[in-house]
């Protein structure tokens, strides 16, 4: 939903507008524009909900605000069963107090098949000044709307004369031809494909009508190319670490990896089986440093005999 106040200009769809059931409008640009502005936008993209109240090939429901410099060459379809004033239009669904000008439309515009009493147009469907009645009454009166100037639409037979009068603003027949593409053409550049994301091929667009004449197809996305690293193998001692998924190309870690436990030493014959080190000689409990060992009481030293006195000689 586009609110009063903003403007949306340049914009340009090329997806497909599907959804069921919604109020407020579907539309290749914008579902519901409240009072915003839109200048410059294009919608490739065909638009198709169910059962949709109002649907359009730029704007499903406009009030207030404008329209102008917009076009629509995609296929549109759409309308509410037994919802006279539900809209179908290559440019806007439903109209209301708003201004479109010089927007275009050269994209199929159809009614679902139980939504007989959905109004239809080249460029709107439903004029809520021009009142209601059949589809065809509404459109006759929508040629007399001063906000509705040089908007063309040229869809295939709706509704014949009737849908003529509505085209354009204050003319009250006008013959359209689809556009013959002889005119200059603009390189459309490639859009690459990234890992997650579609791309589009280069193209060929006319400036006249602003249709593709060539390329412009969908690449598919590429998807990650995975690598492992920062794997790194367990010791006796420390952690080790089996390493993250992560893509050559975005560098986008796709998996991360999981602790690897120590091994912890595998003693044979007195030494680790795996890296070598020597088994300590007494069992240390796990967590606990070792007790230094006692020394030894030293012996006590002994006394050497006392001599005797010397006799003396007579």
């Amino acid at each position: 939903m586009a609110e009063t106040g903003t403007t949306i200009q340049d914009c340009v769809n090329f997806g497909v507008v599907t959804g069921s059931g919604t109020s407020n409008g579907a539309g290749g640009i914008v579902g519901k524009r409240n009072g915003a502005n839109l200048l410059r936008c294009a919608n490739y993209g065909g638009v198709a909900p169910t059962q949709s109240w109002h649907t359009g090939g730029v704007v499903g429901m406009a009030s207030t605000g404008s329209i102008t410099d917009c076009y629509n060459v995609a296929t549109v379809t759409g309308g509410r069963p037994r919802y006279d004033k539900s809209g179908v239009g290559g440019i806007v669904g439903h109209f209301n107090e708003c201004t479109i000008t010089n927007n275009y439309n050269y994209g199929t515009v159809s009614r679902n098949k139980d939504s007989v009493d959905c109004a239809m147009g080249g460029a709107i469907g439903f004029d809520r000044k021009s009142g209601t009645g059949t589809p065809e009454k509404v459109a006759a009166k929508a040629e007399n709307s001063g906000s509705i100037r040089f908007c063309y639409g040229i869809s295939a037979d709706q509704y014949g004369s009737a849908a003529g009068k509505r085209l354009v603003s204050g003319v009250t027949s006008v013959t359209l031809t689809a556009c013959a593409h002889t005119g200059k053409t603009a390189q459309v550049p490639e859009v690459p494909a990234t890992c997650t994301e579609t791309g589009l091929t280069a193209g060929v667009r006319c400036t006249d009508c602003g249709k593709v004449i060539s390329g412009c197809e969908t690449i598919p996305a590429t998807g990650h190319d995975t690598e492992l690293v920062g794997a790194m193998a367990a010791t006796c001692t420390e952690d080790g670490y089996t390493g993250n998924e992560v893509c050559k190309v975005c560098q986008t870690v796709v998996k991360k990896g999981e602790t690897i436990p120590a091994l912890g030493h595998d003693y044979k014959d007195g030494k680790c089986s795996r890296c070598g080190a020597e088994e300590p000689t007494t069992p240390v409990e796990p967590g606990k440093p070792g007790e230094p060992s006692r020394p030894a009481q030293p012996e006590k030293p002994t006394t050497p005999d006392t001599p005797a006195p010397a006799t003396a000689a007579t």
